[in-house]
């Protein structure tokens, strides 16, 4: 059987659709195989404007059949409204269209943790679409996460449902108990996270919710001649104090001119 497999080289938006879209005409099958509606393909397809987020733009011809793989995360909402999107166009897609039991799904915690993330990364946001595409893979490789086969068993979908959401409220709980390390300084041209980027008050209170009583066990307060950091006792217990104004550094070194050799029996062909 013959395959064809397109790949976006950059950071999207290359018109991975619309080559797509192209070459379905000559495929019987067309997948998707990883990613989420953070993204859409547009095609015109019969004098029609269509922005699809999940579904393959395969689907929009017919007598093709469209697969949505185990890579792909999906939000049932997104799902539920791209559906509606095509019955409204006459786009018939029923036995067309395959769905991943294997697939993960998307919940509605997945988004309050990718915004709750977001903001307390400060001046280092990475600019996420928030739509929880992120976590959802985050539980998938931590290997806690709810897939769409899991749907098909009710009594089972909801023990584990409950069970991650329990484990989320835990963490939430003992997150409470950990130390606030304030870190100030430039080095290296970047620029310093104040506090209230840090989103982090006096109280110990962090963009998460999360409060942190009693004294931390890691002493930032007080500075220190010197670069780096050190550890000292106070009475039995240890406690570390570094200075506030350069963080510390781990240099690695590596000996010039240094030749790696490859045993022959590994050594590649040249094309």
């Amino acid at each position: 059987m013959k395959s064809i497999v397109v790949v976006g080289a950059q950071w999207g938006d290359e018109g991975k659709g619309k080559v797509v879209d192209y070459l379905a005409g000559s495929f019987d099958y067309i997948a998707r195989c990883a990613g989420g509606h953070n993204a859409g393909h547009t095609v015109i397809y019969d004098g029609n404007r269509f922005v699809l987020q999940l579904i393959p733009c395969g689907i929009l011809r017919p007598g093709k059949h469209a697969v949505i793989g185990s890579g792909v995360v999906v939000d049932p909402v997104a799902l539920a409204a791209e559906l509606d999107t095509l019955a409204k166009a006459g786009i018939e897609v029923n036995a067309r269209l395959h769905l991943s039991s294997r697939a993960h799904l998307i919940f509605p915690y997945h988004r309050q943790m990718e915004k709750a993330a977001e903001a307390a990364r400060g001046a280092w946001k990475i600019g996420t679409t928030s739509r929880g595409i992120g976590p959802a893979y985050e539980d998938k490789m931590a290997r806690h996460g709810i897939r769409v086969g899991d749907l098909l068993n009710p009594e089972r979908f909801r023990e584990k449902l409950e069970r991650v959401i329990a484990s989320l409220e835990e963490l939430q709980r003992t997150a409470g108990t950990l130390p606030t390390l304030p870190i100030s300084g430039k080095r290296r041209g970047r620029k310093s996270m104040s506090a209230k980027e840090r989103k982090v008050d006096g109280a110990g209170k962090s963009a998460f919710g999360f409060s942190r009583p009693g004294p931390a066990v890691a002493d930032y307060t007080q500075p220190q001649q010197g670069r780096g950091s050190a550890l000292t006792k106070a009475g039995n217990a240890p406690t570390l104090k570094a200075n506030r104004n350069v963080l510390p550094t781990m240099a690695v070194t590596l000996k010039p001119k240094t030749e790696i050799t490859v045993p022959k029996s590994i050594r590649r062909k040249p094309i």
